[in-house]
């Protein structure tokens, strides 16, 4: 609901703009009426209104002297002026003041109409911005005082995470292909199509760069409505054709828990999320979820294991992949979560290490192999494949590139692609393609000689090029740099940035000066 206050010192004028407004619909109420600036100065602070109309030329306190004076109490408050066509000069005066719209007498119908739709969408994306950044920081930021916050017409809420992917177990995963999916996926429209009247919702960024934050506030949440929503996430779930999870909080009663269920729901995700397959997952039924699926997520036996080892010891490599692909199968079928498959997977790397080296301890990197193979597959095809690359550690003469072709060789030809094509949106298994390798592969090989992988190597190059677009041409747009450094999505280039930077794109342009022009 907009607030508005109308100023008019002719009563049977501020009557008919009165009935006018009236007129308009109920997205404006008209909470004041004044005859004068002192008077209307008074209703202003009383009320607090989002929209003033009011006159220029009055007695006591003219229209202008009212608008300076309500600046200076509420920055955000906008105005509307109208005066008589000889007037001119006090509308320039109030344009010097920052006020934009501009009403002759007699008043038009229309042009109100106009104006105050233009107002009424100015001031709602205000609010709604000012409403996310608050539960941003509520979330990210475990935010505890909470009075006078901009949600005060909201007290229930539920929380969704929707994750792109696999879960992802790096804050900062460059190699994720689906990094910034949310950022072109377009699914706002598709859920606030999903809300009931009194209901609202807020977009948020997530902790990970594929994770989308959705908080949803109402009235009358409760148990029963969470269910509903849930079943219509599911349905939504369908439009995309990658693993997508939904991770759908109890309902939340008041802002204060925000941040602390959040944290829950990351966890609850975080234990029942289902490999490859996209799934809606209700806080509510963690009980229901553990019980229902222990009995699949069996460890490997111990007749297997000796099956498996004397197959590593004999260097039988395609007997082993076919046994894994036969694991692969079952747990498909059976819907393994996500961390137990992290489990299942390094628990088979810590058989095969044993079998060619005793009892020396995994090395750390092979265990994060695992984990970035997870995070860059979307189905159990392309797991397996990166899973092939990582037991060439325990079949060495597989750990080297075809033919006559160098590691060095392919290390310096990822670079040369990278440096030549940042412009354009790459991924790893683009980089892959490009070498005719597994993106795991790539990834190694090229953290081993590099120091970073190829993602993280592009990220940095990219951003440093936008530092040096910043620097050489502060006429240009952020957005404008945005796409000449690979990223179509401002936004996304903003976190990013910050990520790499340590500050957002306009804090670094901010604090460089800018260049002196020869003459």
């Amino acid at each position: 609901m907009i607030r508005m206050v109308i100023v008019e010192d002719k009563p049977l004028i501020l009557r008919s703009i009165r009935e006018k407004i009236q007129n308009f619909g109920p997205q404006v109420a008209i909470v004041g009426e004044a005859l004068n600036g002192r008077e209307a100065l008074s209703v202003i602070e009383a009320q607090r209104p989002d929209i003033v109309l009011t006159d220029i030329r009055m007695p006591v306190m003219d229209g202008l002297q009212l608008i300076a004076e309500t600046k200076r109490l509420l920055p955000d408050t906008e105005f509307i002026i109208i005066s008589g066509h000889d007037e001119f000069a006090y509308a320039r005066q109030a344009i010097k003041l920052n006020v934009r719209e501009y009403l002759l007498k007699p008043v038009d119908d229309e042009e109100l109409r106009l104006i105050l739709g233009r107002l009424i969408d100015t001031i709602s994306a205000r609010k709604h911005e000012r409403e996310r950044d608050f539960l941003h920081d509520a979330i990210h930021s475990y935010r505890q005082s909470v009075s006078g916050h901009p949600l005060s017409g909201f007290d229930r809420f539920v929380v969704v995470s929707l994750q792109a992917g696999s879960y992802s177990n790096f804050i900062i995963d460059y190699s994720n292909p689906f990094n910034g999916f949310w950022s072109g996926a377009d699914c706002e429209p598709q859920i606030e199509a999903l809300l009931q009247e009194d209901e609202k919702c807020w977009f948020l960024e997530g902790k990970t760069l594929n994770e989308q934050l959705v908080v949803i506030g109402g009235r009358r949440l409760d148990d029963a409505r969470v269910g509903l929503l849930a079943d219509d996430l599911e349905r939504f779930l369908k439009n995309y054709d990658i693993p997508i999870t939904a991770g759908v909080s109890r309902c939340i009663l008041g802002v204060e828990q925000l941040a602390i269920e959040t944290q829950f729901l990351r966890a609850f995700i975080r234990n029942f999320s289902i490999f490859g397959k996209s799934s809606v997952i209700r806080q509510k039924e963690w009980g229901y979820l553990n019980e229902d699926r222990q009995d699949v997520q069996m460890l490997l036996d111990a007749s297997l294991e000796n099956k498996l080892t004397l197959l590593v010891r004999g260097e039988k490599k395609e007997a082993l992949l076919q046994e894994i692909r036969s694991l692969f199968e079952r747990w498909e079928e059976n819907g393994v979560t996500q961390i137990r498959l992290e489990s299942l997977l390094k628990q088979l790397i810590q058989i095969c290490h044993k079998a060619v080296n005793g009892m020396l301890p995994v090395h750390p990197n092979v265990y994060m192999e695992v984990d970035e193979i997870i995070s860059i597959s979307k189905n159990y095809e392309t797991l397996f494949q990166g899973l092939a690359y990582i037991l060439d550690y325990f079949f060495p003469k597989s750990d080297r590139p075809k033919g006559n072709r160098t590691i060095l060789e392919e290390v310096e030809k990822v670079k040369r692609f990278l440096n030549e094509n940042y412009q354009r949106p790459i991924t790893i298994h683009d980089i892959a393609r490009m070498i005719n390798f597994h993106p795991g592969y790539v990834s190694r090989i090229f953290k081993n000689a590099v120091g970073v992988s190829p993602m993280e190597y592009l990220t940095t190059y990219r951003i440093n090029k936008a530092k040096e677009w910043m620097e050489t041409n502060p006429e240009m747009t952020l957005k404008e740099i945005a796409e000449l450094v690979g990223y179509s999505n401002p936004f996304y280039f903003s976190r990013i940035f910050k990520v790499v930077a340590g500050v957002s794109p306009s804090e670094y342009r901010n604090a460089k000066p800018a260049p002196q022009r020869k003459n």
